[in-house]
């Protein structure tokens, strides 16, 4: 198919000073403008081709996560212009815009447009000063973590393994994991990490509740068929006047 009603059209692509692709509706690279030359030989190497062309023909979903499947519905399902971010072979981040392609009012395929490919070390001291603490409050048993700026898939696996060894160590009753402070998530698997470790808390008789969502993050939840399985509240206040009136009542 031929996706470019003109010459002009691929001219103007290959002028943008970004990272274009065009993909059909399976999500299949079909064309990459000039300025993805310099994108594939930092990524070439991971997935074995020296130039744009040996792209051709193969799936988006070989770039990043295991949930990329997850991820191409909702970029298909829109809203447009579609923005996300996804981690490349563990290595590089990418922020991407997709917007649709539309040929007498069919979908023939997908812009995507590549911003910001930097490699992951870049940020990796940042994000380690970012790992999320775990406090104890003043009530016994009780732990909270506070989560501030960007949730990652990196991040949220360091905070895991913390999590279950110091609810472990501390015989801990409940767990509050507060929201307030984060400025991003990235992408909706982390969200379910979130909950997985809600049931790994559980097991270890653990009750977990969750304060400070946002509208944002609620809607990303709903979009993507996320279920909260744990007790929510407003503010970690609310959720330890909770916990006061409960433990005041079983003691």
């Amino acid at each position: 198919m031929n996706f470019f009603d003109s010459n002009e059209t691929i001219q103007s692509l290959n002028a943008i000073g970004e990272n274009i692709f065009v993909v059909d509706t399976n999500f299949d690279i079909v064309w990459a403008n000039n300025y993805a030359d310099e994108l594939i030989k930092k990524i070439g190497p991971y997935i074995e081709v020296g130039r744009k062309e040996d792209l051709y023909g193969r799936n988006i979903s070989e770039f990043h996560h295991n949930e990329a499947k997850k991820q191409i519905g909702i970029m298909q399902d829109g809203p447009f212009p579609y923005s996300t971010k996804i981690n490349l072979f563990n290595t590089f981040r990418a922020n991407i815009v997709i917007s649709p392609m539309e040929r007498y009012g069919k979908r023939i395929g997908y812009v995507l447009t590549w911003k910001d490919v930097t490699e992951y070390e870049e940020t990796q001291a940042i994000m380690e000063g970012m790992y999320t603490p775990i406090i104890e409050m003043h009530l016994d048993h009780v732990l909270l973590i506070p989560i501030t700026g960007v949730l990652t898939e990196h991040r949220i696996g360091k905070m895991r393994d913390k999590t279950l060894q110091m609810a472990s160590e501390k015989s801990a009753e409940y767990v509050l994991i507060d929201f307030t402070g984060m400025t991003e998530v990235d992408e909706g698997f982390v969200l379910n990490e979130i909950n997985s470790l809600a049931s790994a808390l559980r097991l270890l008789g653990a009750e977990v509740i969750y304060t400070g969502f946002s509208v944002s993050l609620v809607k990303m939840m709903v979009n993507q068929g996320i279920h909260v399985n744990a007790i929510t509240f407003n503010t970690v206040k609310q959720a330890m006047n909770y916990l006061v009136s409960k433990k005041i009542h079983t003691d």
